[in-house]
């Protein structure tokens, strides 16, 4: 094999890799919330660990809406089961 051969080789695998961790957070990000027939997740973000401002929203689910968002995110959020 040649240099060249093997540096795009290990150039394609390092992509693929990339590519499956960049998507694996916001896959598990909603496991576990499955909103049932007239019902919805919503999810708040707050500006820091205090959690007493909010920045953000996301609501998604059976609401008459597949999903909405507004704000921003941040890493601090507090994930609520709604009935519409």
């Amino acid at each position: 094999m040649t240099l060249s051969r093997l540096f795009r080789q290990v150039s394609i695998t390092m992509v693929v890799a990339t590519g499956a961790l960049t998507v694996a957070p916001v896959v598990s990000a909603y496991a576990g919330w499955d909103p049932g027939e007239n019902q919805a997740v919503l999810t708040r973000y707050y500006s820091d660990a205090t959690r007493t401002v909010v920045v953000g929203e996301t609501l998604y689910g059976n609401c008459g809406n597949d999903y909405d968002n507004a704000g921003e995110y941040t890493q601090y959020l507090s994930r609520f089961l709604v009935d519409c």
